[in-house]
């Protein structure tokens, strides 16, 4: 049995689902010596005879997206001692890096959140790197941790003053060694009960962000949710953040934002105060988060070259909150006299579809995907069902929009069903409209 290092990664090493955060683990284990022959990668489609080469391991490494409650992995010999993630591993060497050099230690901020993470935390790592510190953006966005800390630890010059994390639910389960400097939560509401089995228990699954931060947590006090399961607790670290004027310090002035939303004055607010606390704050950190116009497939418009309707990929949203806010962002700028067409669907999370019960004046959907009878029946709403996201964009008739009239993809369900990834879902999405309307 080979030792890969001093916090033992043991061999055989098995990968439970080998997404990017697999993909790292298995880049480290043969940069400190294993071979090829030590790792054992499992994927479902492998079943019971696969189940059987995982329990010879010595390690097991869970991708995030790969549930901790499935029955045969609980069986596994001593499933709780051996199991780790990349972010655990990488946690593990920062430990032991700031041990030997007390000289040099990363701040570690950390965000999670049901919506707003990956902006904020995109807006932090822009924002320190305008004030000229130097920050590396890690986590459920950007590049796994584990690669920066093996790549820092060969070359020094890459040592960052600041590491950003977005932290999924999903990675928050695995990894009880998670150490931050300064944290936050910029948003509660239901997600993901396909994999929890209360909304309680996904909440406290983020909250456990909590227990692992140091000095400062900040708090959405416009989240109801997060105001609701945190009411009565008071914690010296609490920083409760806020984007009406009248209650913060960091009094940007938003009316230049180049992000769409009143949503997104909270993520500014969140990233704004955080930069501020850590005495990264500067006037040219300012300059830079208001002129950012936010991260692919979230509420982006979409360039076509031909004119038509204005059309809006929000593919990362999965949530009906997310839903939700979408159609408030795109009411804003809607005229009167445009109709709006929302795609809703894709793969369900056993997310409250029957509150989303109302559209907006003048509006229409089109249900697609493997939750799309599930979601109209559940809604109540009027609207067509295709079985696809594809069938559904075949459906559209160039003829029927003006330049007046809205498309939102804002599906709410996951796009698994048909896709790899959101980002793919949104990729197809942009491709096909340009065609449709070229």
């Amino acid at each position: 049995m080979k030792s890969a290092a001093s916090f033992c990664l043991k061999s055989p090493v098995a990968l439970i689902g080998l997404g990017v955060s697999n993909e790292s683990v298995k880049r480290f284990g043969l940069s400190q010596g294993l071979s090829e022959n030590d790792f054992i990668v499992f994927e479902d489609s492998q079943g019971e005879k696969g189940q059987a080469k995982v329990a010879q391991a010595a390690s097991y490494v869970v991708s995030p997206g790969y549930p901790l409650n499935r029955e045969w992995l609980t069986k596994l010999p001593n499933f709780i001692e051996r199991k780790t993630s990349e972010l655990a591993i990488a946690f593990d060497l920062l430990k032991q890096r700031k041990s030997a050099e007390k000289n040099k230690t990363e701040q570690v901020i950390g965000v999670t959140g049901s919506l707003g993470k990956s902006t904020t935390v995109t807006l932090l790592h822009r924002g320190l790197l305008a004030s000229g510190k130097k920050s590396v953006l890690c986590g459920n966005i950007g590049a796994p941790l584990l690669d920066y800390v093996m790549a820092s630890s060969k070359d020094t010059s890459l040592l960052a003053d600041y590491i950003v994390l977005e932290l999924s639910s999903y990675q928050l389960e695995n990894c009880g060694n998670l150490d931050l400097d300064v944290s936050c939560i910029s948003n509660l509401s239901p997600n993901h009960l396909s994999r929890y089995p209360s909304l309680d228990a996904y909440y406290r699954q983020k909250l456990e962000i909590i227990e692992r931060t140091k000095t400062a947590v900040f708090l959405n006090t416009q989240s109801p949710e997060l105001v609701r399961v945190l009411k009565g607790r008071s914690d010296s670290r609490f920083k409760w953040y806020d984007s009406d004027r009248s209650k913060v310090f960091a009094k940007i002035d938003f009316s230049n934002k180049a992000l769409v939303g009143q949503h997104n004055e909270q993520n500014l607010e969140a990233a704004a105060q955080i930069l501020q606390s850590t005495g990264a704050w500067s006037e040219k950190s300012r300059k830079e988060m208001l002129a950012f116009r936010g991260l692919p497939h979230r509420l982006e418009k979409v360039t076509l070259s031909a004119r038509g309707p204005t059309v809006v990929n929000d593919s990362k949203s999965t949530s009906i909150d997310g839903v939700k806010i979408a159609l408030d962002c795109v009411e804003s700028e809607r005229s009167s006299s445009g109709k709006l067409l929302l795609l809703l669907g894709g793969q369900d999370k056993e997310l409250p579809w029957k509150s989303l019960s109302q559209l907006p004046p003048n509006s229409e959907v089109i249900f697609f995907g493997e939750v799309g009878e599930k979601a109209k029946c559940l809604t109540g709403l009027p609207g067509k069902v295709f079985g696809s996201l594809a069938e559904t964009l075949k459906s559209l008739v160039p003829s029927n929009y003006s330049s007046d009239d809205w498309i939102l993809l804002s599906p709410g369900g996951t796009s698994f069903d048909e896709f790899k990834n959101f980002e793919e879902r949104g990729t197809y999405f942009e491709k096909r409209i340009q065609e449709i309307w070229n």
